[in-house]
């Protein structure tokens, strides 16, 4: 038995081959389960199980803790299934994320089966898995045998090696999955007259027509050249009522390249950004692109000042971090680095919504050209606000004829229950709509169209006769100003409801004034004695920003800012905030700084936030004075903005007193506070050294554990700057403390600081903590020593050396993984050779990463010894050593491809593990790319007879990259022989990658007849001057009747005279002369009997 670190705080003993060292039995289950699950959970724990149980499933920190660390960290995952677990989004996004990651999953049933059973999604991932039944364990002794039978299953899962083997077929992908998860909630479209009422996307949404740009053109310009409205209800049908609109899916097709850019056109109100949103769905929910791994939905609308600030270069994977993750969600260092992963390695296709929208800043002009200048990009504008050229264009052209009355019926089916007789309107509306050829014209706009018909639905027909654009917009502006009583000035519903057009004008009569005045006004406004209206101004004249930004005007809004009404100030503050942002003049930023000992937070936040913009303008002693008293402001949001602002000034604002505050912010009881106070504190450059690290180094040794840990990270990300003797010696002190989240944060430290800090002291203190208990702790220390080898490699190997015998077998390991990411800098011929001893170690976890390491250092460990010792790998009894031999010996390319290697891998296909399988027929792939000789060749077409689908697509792809080089009868017969699409897309590369075919004997032709004779798609592709020659040059007779059909249905012309043969084909026409007349009298036959049988 092993002693394992204590799990939520109790201890227990673990029996070895159980659970794998760091895993845990993760318990899913909706809350309506959470009494039943708890008791389970404490049954589980008396047996000293270790597991994981998400207490709290209602946020999306919530799911993200339960996918990053409930599944990512599981061995096993047990479901409580019952209706509202199958119900459940949150519950489904457990499951399938575990599915992916191949975690073993043990289904338990909490409702009885006479009842209900489960369907759809849950049913296809446990349809092969006998549920435990827990649907009646009201007894004690009930619960007890159940939770026995529970754990019997637990202990049936596979060895350690096979949790590491799964868990490295893929890396993590959580942070797509709740990207995923926010489409498929956010899949509502709400409705612009009544947003309480909303759609799902597929029903919003319907069939949008999309068209080649040039086409559409020449139809718009018809229809403004037309006069009388026959010709323009003519002229509607033809962009409108077309045929075959481009389908969503398929718009991809028209790009010639490797690259996907896409232009989108289309008019204000059309759907542009339901557009992308039902792009975003639809990939979530796996309809369309799964080729994607992320699809990334940006309204290009945000890129503004106020959301990413001047002073710092932005990047596309920040535009990620901002519009899709909270700092709650990237908690940790792991998190960030896995986003920033996820964004180098994944193929992402980013939709840019609205270029028309985007508000100018200089600072951010390279971010938004990287964002166009990704590879596969969908971008949306309005036509005539466009300055960007595509060679994709297309329009989004509105509903079409068809789609109109699928929405009106659609609409008023759904407000069946709120008008009379709306089963009967559509048909009304369709006819009045089909009546008034302009009103017909505009509908074809979604927007317009719901407007339409949200007008008619609340208009007395029995009083009205006709509807004009006229009367649309007078409702329209109508129903803005009931919704405003409603929501801002209070009036209970039913109170507006009996007011008539012009009550509801009266009542609204200032603010239909003020807006119609409002940039001559504003001003005026500001003095007013009603607090709303001076609120009003305020954020008019923040909106109109620094264009109105005179002495007058700032004097007016400081005025304000004095105001007795909370709101009044709050917008002010706004007001001065926004004007700031493009005109930081030196009275706007001292109204600002002002504002911070406002007695309203609201207002203090908002000024300090302002500050943050625009400090490196603002860095003067009024200004850090103030902020340096708002460093102990009891609102912890105040505290932060003070912090970010000092950060923002850098070395300007490094004085002795600013410095002093952020060392004792880094005690602040707030995280974000703590990290935002460490982060000014790297900003102010050298000055900051001395003094910090005094206050600091104090704190490592007096502090409490999360100040110790605090001092840690602030000295980490100062860097070589803080690398002191003195500073050093602390944190390989604080690599001993009792709390292992001090001696994360120091190893951290030390490996932030590089060189400097690779000394013999340091080294040999990492290594010690390679054996840490906390595997935290562990791999901080493997990532430390790594760092140090970047530009110490010859100090670090030197331990790692050392660290390869010892006797604990976690830091022999931990030294092969840091050796192999070290890479080609650590491939010494001594360092092999001890790597190839640790091939031989007695812990096959050793083993597995000696193969890893070795494989991560390129040609240089790919010497005869090293694929000797790999050889024997292949042949090792843990699946997971199998499949790392496999991984390297596919790195290493051809010099890899010995018969042995070979046969071995070829044997490793039908191994009992899948994965080892898949690995093996991947190695043999990466092989045959750089070897394509004879010998790999026939591994490959081994291979193709796999009965592991994948292992067969692999072995495919492999032969098709190969191109002429297997074009033989046994390979093309063998992909024949697979019969499926990845078999016939290699056949493809192949047949027109080779230039002769002239290994291809006459039964494999006569084989290939009979995909020409039924049409096959990929036969197409192939120039018939290519079939020609092979003919020409073999004079095999059997590629005739193949030239006869290809012609045919190639729609290619033959001309035989004597022997000469010309093929006019997809380009120029190319001539062959027959050697013999036996061939040309083959050829004219078979060309024959095509015409006269009509082959077509």
């Amino acid at each position: 038995m092993d002693t394992i670190e204590p799990f939520n705080n109790i201890e227990f003993t673990y029996f070895s081959g159980t659970i794998p060292p760091g895993k845990h039995v993760m318990l899913s289950y909706d809350s309506n389960s959470q009494e039943t699950v708890s008791n389970i959970y404490h049954h589980l724990q008396l047996k000293h199980i270790p597991l994981w149980f998400n207490e709290q499933k209602e946020t999306m920190n919530n799911l993200k803790t339960s996918l990053a660390e409930g599944v990512e960290s599981a061995a096993v995952v047990c479901c409580f299934m019952t209706p509202n677990y199958q119900k459940s989004d949150f519950c489904q996004l457990e499951l399938q994320y575990a599915q992916k990651r191949q975690i073993r999953i043990i289904p338990c049933m909490h409702t009885d089966t006479k009842i209900w059973k489960p369907s759809d999604w849950l049913e296809s991932i446990i349809r092969d898995i006998v549920p435990i039944d827990f649907h009646n364990v009201s007894e004690s002794s009930t619960m007890q045998s159940t939770v026995g039978e529970l754990i019997d299953r637990i202990e049936e899962q596979p060895p350690a090696s096979q949790y590491l083997l799964s868990q490295r077929a893929h890396q993590p992908s959580y942070l797509c999955e709740l990207v995923k998860y926010e489409y498929k909630r956010n899949s509502r479209i709400e409705r612009f007259i009544n947003p309480a009422a909303s759609f799902p996307i597929e029903q919003s949404y319907i069939n949008l027509a999309l068209m080649e740009t040039k086409e559409h053109q020449e139809k718009e310009k018809k229809l403004g050249d037309s006069q009388h409205s026959g010709a323009i209800m003519d002229v509607f049908e033809e962009i409108h009522g077309i045929k075959t609109p481009i389908d969503i899916k398929d718009i991809f097709k028209t790009c010639k390249n490797q690259t996907r850019n896409v232009l989108v056109f289309g008019r204000a109100g059309i759907g542009k950004s339901t557009f992308c949103q039902y792009i975003a769905y639809q990939w979530a929910t796996g309809m369309i692109w799964p080729e994607y791994e992320l699809v990334a939905l940006i309204p290009l609308r945000s890129l503004t000042g106020q959301n990413y600030p001047a002073g710092r270069n932005y990047s596309a994977v920040d535009v990620l971090r901002k519009e899709y993750f909270s700092s709650d969600q990237l908690r940790s260092e792991k998190d960030e680095i896995l986003l920033q992963e996820q964004f180098d390695n994944s193929r992402i296709l980013w939709l840019l919504d609205g270029y028309d929208e985007i508000v100018q800043n200089a600072h951010l002009k390279s971010l938004l050209d990287q964002l166009l200048k990704t590879p596969h990009h969908i971008v949306t504008s309005r036509p005539y606000m466009n300055t960007l050229s595509y060679t994709v264009r297309m329009e989004i052209t509105g509903f079409t004829n068809e789609n109109i009355p699928k929405y009106v019926k659609q609409f008023f089916d759904s407000i069946e229950n709120e008008a009379q007789n709306s089963s009967a309107e559509d048909e009304r509306i369709l006819s009045f709509l089909k009546r008034n050829p302009r009103i017909w014209g505009i509908a074809h706009i979604p927007i317009n169209l719901e407007l339409i018909c949200s007008v008619w639905s609340n208009t007395n027909w029995s009083e009205t006769k006709t509807m004009t654009m006229t009367m649309l917009y007078e409702t329209l502006t109508e129903w803005i100003c009931r919704r405003y009583l409603e929501r801002q000035q209070g009036i209970p519903v039913n109170e507006i409801n009996i007011m008539d057009r012009t009550e509801v004008y009266e009542k609204c009569k200032d603010e239909l004034a003020f807006m119609e005045s409002l940039a001559f006004l504003g001003m005026e406004k500001l003095g007013d004695e009603n607090h709303w209206v001076k609120g009003q101004a305020a954020e008019a004249l923040g909106q109109l920003g620094a264009t109105v930004a005179t002495e007058h005007v700032i004097t007016a809004l400081e005025t304000a800012l004095e105001d007795p009404n909370d709101s009044v100030r709050w917008k002010a503050c706004q007001a001065l905030c926004r004007i700031a942002e493009n005109a930081a003049m030196a009275h706007v930023i001292g109204s600002l700084v002002t504002a911070l000992g406002n007695t309203n937070h609201s207002v203090t936040w908002k000024a300090s936030a302002a500050l943050c913009k625009i400090t490196e303008k603002a860095t003067t002693k009024e200004v850090i004075g103030p902020l340096v008293i708002a460093l102990r402001d009891a609102k912890d949001s105040v505290r932060l903005r003070a912090c970010e602002a000092l950060g923002n000034m850098g070395e300007k604002a490094a004085t002795k007193e600013v410095i002093g505050a952020l060392v004792t912010a880094l005690e602040d009881a707030k995280d974000s506070v703590r990290e935002t106070a460490r982060k000014a504190l790297r900003n102010m450059g050298e000055q900051v050294t001395t003094q910090a690290i005094r206050g600091l180094m104090t704190a490592l040794e007096r502090g409490s554990d999360s100040v110790r840990r605090e001092a840690c990270e602030a000295l980490g990300n100062m860097g070589e700057k803080a690398a002191t003797k003195e500073v050093i010696g602390a944190l390989v002190t604080a690599l001993r403390d009792a709390k292992d989240s001090v001696r994360y944060t120091a190893c951290k430290a030390l490996g932030r600081m590089g060189e400097k800090a690779a000394t013999k002291e340091v080294i040999g203190a990492l290594m010690i903590a390679l054996g840490d208990a906390k595997d935290s702790v562990s791999e901080s220390a493997h990532e430390a020593l790594v760092n140090m080898g970047e530009n110490a490699a010859t100090k670090v190997i030197g331990g790692l050396m050392t660290a390869l015998e010892s006797g604990n077998d976690s830091v022999r390991r931990k030294a092969c993984a840091a050796l192999g990411n070290m890479g080609e800098k650590a491939a010494t011929k001594e360092v092999i050779g001890a790597l190839m001893t640790a091939l031989r170690d007695t812990k096959d976890s050793v083993r597995y990463t000696a193969c890893e390491a070795l494989g991560n250092m390129g040609e240089k460990a790919a010497t005869t010894e090293v694929i000797g010792a790999l050889l024997i790998a292949l042949r090792d009894g843990e699946d997971s050593v199998r499949y790392t031999a496999c991984e390297t010996l596919g790195n290493m390319g051809e010099k890899a491809a010995t018969k042995e290697i070979l046969g071995e891998l070829v044997i490793a296909l039908d191994a009992a593990n899948v994965f080892v399988g898949l690995k093996a027929g991947e190695a043999l792939c990466r092989i045959g790319k750089r070897a394509p000789t004879k010998k790999v060749i026939g591994a490959l077409v081994t291979a193709l007879g796999n009965a592991n689908v994948s292992v067969r697509k692999e072995a495919c792809e492999a032969l098709g990259n190969m191109g002429k080089d297997a074009a033989t009868s046994s390979v093309v017969c063998a992909l024949l022989a697979v019969a499926d699409r990845d078999g016939y897309e290699s056949l493809r590369k192949i047949l027109n990658s080779s230039s002769a075919l002239s290994e291809i004997d006459s039964v494999t032709i006569s084989k290939l007849l009979e995909l020409w004779n039924r049409g096959a798609w990929f036969t197409r592709d192939i120039p018939l001057e290519k079939i020609m020659r092979a003919y020409v040059n073999t004079g095999i007779p059997q590629w005739c009747p193949v030239i006869s059909l290809h012609s045919l249905q190639t729609d290619c012309a033959i001309t035989i005279v004597e022997n000469t043969v010309i093929v006019y084909g997809n380009s120029e026409p190319v001539k062959f002369v027959i050697p013999s007349s036996t061939l040309r009298d083959e050829l004219v036959r078979a060309l024959s009997f095509a015409n006269q049988t009509d082959l077509v």
